[in-house]
């Protein structure tokens, strides 16, 4: 086992982190493809029988197969994890364990050091939580890969609102080394390109729309020309729903243009909403326009959709006969003025 600091130990295979501390307290663990070398390592240098308490920052199968063996050579070892941790290793390991359920902010005195434990759902798993330990985050996925952009870029930026959260727990909280669940050790400063990569992300909204006939078009560039944060546009019918799906899921505002195409939304906008998070997506500001020639039947299927989907449904949809005419025009301009500066407000809590 590596050497981090004091008596903090690293095992790592696979780009996957384990840690112990002391001889008797691990930190999270490894595949089932590499416990035998794992096991080898952690007899050698602390003895098996000699873990009493095993954290588990994530139960990821790639992160806690190595425990779950662990428990049949010693069954005595406390697993420590947060609710959803606890619930999902009950599923794994099929038979009672001796267990502490950690809870937001708890500090645990354990073997004569004490270990805080922090919350962080959804880095990516509910289950996820952060330990700090004599100066040292060991931090699960939140600052994990080797390029804290790129793995931010490809992991996090789905789940930003949930790391802005995150971070905001360890503002108040002094450590001055990272020990991710992937990738090498950092320092603390990594959080200062954490907080400029979410704040450039805050204010960007999407909006996709698809339009038959090109009146929902007209009714989009409106939406272009007053909204004045930063807008990702897409054409629902040309540019993927994978791609768009993407896009939504990490932006901060979520605008839809839809016409009604025999009493419905377009496929290709269903296409959209199918493949977008339902977690991440929860509670984000949507706002619903479009054209339509006879019901509108489109907006209202759409917008009790998104509801049941738990975004934060702005108003009721905007829709219009066919174009618009000069009043409806100046009603939608204000309409879409509103919307942008709740997104605006929500983007700053």
């Amino acid at each position: 086992m590596e050497n981090i600091r004091d008596d903090i130990h690293k095992f790592s295979r696979g780009d996957i982190n384990a840690y112990l501390i002391g001889k008797d307290i691990l930190i999270d663990g490894v595949g089932a493809q590499y416990f035998d070398e794992y096991l080898v390592e952690v007899e050698s240098f602390a003895g098996i029988g000699n873990i009493k308490y095993a954290v588990v920052n994530h139960c990821e199968p790639n992160r806690c197969a190595s425990l779950i063996k662990l428990l049949d050579i010693n069954p005595n070892i406390t697993v420590i994890a947060s609710t959803a941790g606890l619930k999902f290793l009950s599923r794994l390991i099929e038979k009672p364990f001796k267990q502490i359920l950690a809870k937001d902010g708890m500090c645990l005195d354990l073997c004569g050091r004490t270990l805080k434990f922090i919350l962080a759902p959804y880095l990516n798993w509910p289950d996820s939580m952060l330990t700090l330990y004599g100066g040292a985050l060991f931090s699960c996925d939140l600052f994990s890969g080797n390029d804290c952009a790129e793995y931010f870029a490809d992991n996090l930026m789905t789940r930003s609102d949930y790391a802005r959260l995150a971070l905001g727990k360890l503002k108040s909280e002094k450590f001055d080394l990272i020990l991710p669940a992937e990738g090498g050790a950092k320092t603390s400063g990594v959080i200062k390109d954490y907080e400029e990569l979410l704040h450039k992300n805050s204010d960007r909204a999407v909006m996709v729309y698809h339009s038959m006939y090109g009146y929902t078009y007209e009714m989009s560039k409106i939406v272009k020309e007053i909204f004045s944060g930063e807008l990702e546009i897409y054409n629902a019918a040309e540019d993927g729903a994978e791609n768009i799906a993407s896009a939504v899921n990490g932006c901060s505002a979520l605008i839809i243009g839809t016409d009604t195409i025999n009493a419905d939304a377009p496929e290709s906008i269903w296409n959209v909403v199918a493949k977008t998070d339902k977690i991440i997506n929860k509670q984000k500001p949507c706002m619903l326009f479009g054209s339509y020639g006879w019901g509108g039947e489109g907006l209202y299927f759409l917008e009790t959709h998104l509801k049941m989907l738990k975004y934060k449904m702005f108003k009721k949809p905007f829709g219009a006969e066919f174009k618009l005419n000069d009043d409806e025009k100046r009603e939608f301009i204000k309409y879409i003025k509103e919307f942008e500066s709740i997104v605006k407000q929500t983007s700053k809590l």
